[in-house]
């Protein structure tokens, strides 16, 4: 019986007028933030990657209750920061 019954992939971008310094910058934040915001809800298997003008970020969690991840989504767009847009999606 699988341990994890849910997976959450998350993808950040990064407008093209952000200098490389700055890409570099907000990710070293963002992936801090997140990191927070995914153990505090109990986010296992965490794993970050950069791709080219984004940063992927993959979990799994035992349980997940609907409203947590609506507070998680919440969580999520306040780390939005200018020149970043994000995606979140949940499997079952």
């Amino acid at each position: 019986m699988a341990q994890f019954r849910y997976e959450c992939f998350c993808t950040l971008t990064y407008d093209s007028e952000l200098t490389y310094e700055e890409v570099i910058e907000r990710e070293n934040i963002l992936q801090a933030r997140m990191q927070e915001a995914l153990e505090d809800c109990d986010a296992r298997h965490i794993d970050f990657v950069p791709i080219n003008d984004s940063l992927q970020a993959q979990c799994a969690f035992v349980e997940l209750d609907p409203d947590d991840f609506r507070l998680l989504c919440e969580d999520m767009a306040a780390l939005a920061v200018d020149g970043v847009r994000g995606r979140l999606l949940l499997v079952n």
